[in-house]
């Protein structure tokens, strides 16, 4: 099977349709849609693996076969990936070395005591210096990086307050110009691949909206 170069990464993200698809997905992330018990988590799951799925084919010329790890993630031989599906849109990464891809929706309700028990004291001080309009957005924009962070461990049990962004390697990408959307990274790949998806029918099309390299990431 082709295989990731290590230190090359493709981001790809997707505006979830309003329907399920006709081609099928496993089965175990079909039992993992069913279990879902809102119509949109169901159509994000659905769509977050068919994303994945097509992404791999445009970019390998294959589809892996993915497996659930014991934590609960998705795994397939000769790539790593990881999934994330939030406010009606997807993101899927496809990496040569450990990647964590979050999305999420930058306009959700945060309470001060989420802040106080979510964040280092490094963090706390970056969100307490931002005007009160900028504090829910500032936070929210952290909480994702850790997200992605936490993806690339390989750990059972998210602990926010016990990754320090400031310490780890991780990016918001902004290129997708989703503006209620918050899209970060983790590590920071040497090369890394933009793309954006879109469902026309039951086929998802895909275009690269820019490559960067070293520091334009």
């Amino acid at each position: 099977m082709n295989r990731m170069k290590r230190g090359k990464t493709i981001l790809c993200v997707l505006k979830i349709p309003d329907h399920i698809g006709a081609r099928p997905v496993p089965a175990a992330r079909q039992a993992e849609i069913d279990s879902a018990g809102a119509q949109t988590v169901r159509l994000e799951k659905y769509w977050t693996f068919r994303l994945f799925t097509e992404l791999s084919q445009f970019v390998l010329g294959k589809i892996p076969d993915a497996k659930r790890s014991e934590c609960g993630r998705w795994e397939a031989e000769g790539i790593f990936l990881s999934f994330s599906h939030s406010g009606g849109y997807a993101a899927v990464a496809l990496s040569g070395d450990p990647v964590g891809a979050d999305i999420q929706s930058a306009e959700a309700n945060v309470s001060e005591r989420l802040i106080r028990r979510a964040l280092t004291e490094g963090e706390r001080k970056k969100v307490d210096a931002l005007p009160e309009e900028e504090r829910a957005r500032g936070f929210l924009g952290i909480f994702s990086e850790k997200e992605s962070v936490f993806k690339t461990k390989g750990e059972a049990v998210f602990r926010p307050e016990r990754i320090d962004t400031e310490a780890e390697s991780a990016t918001r990408v902004e290129d997708f110009g989703i503006a209620d959307m918050i899209v970060t990274l983790s590590p920071k790949p040497e090369e890394l691949t933009l793309c954006r998806a879109e469902a026309e029918g039951d086929k998802i099309l895909f275009e690269i909206i820019s490559k960067k390299e070293g520091n334009e990431i």
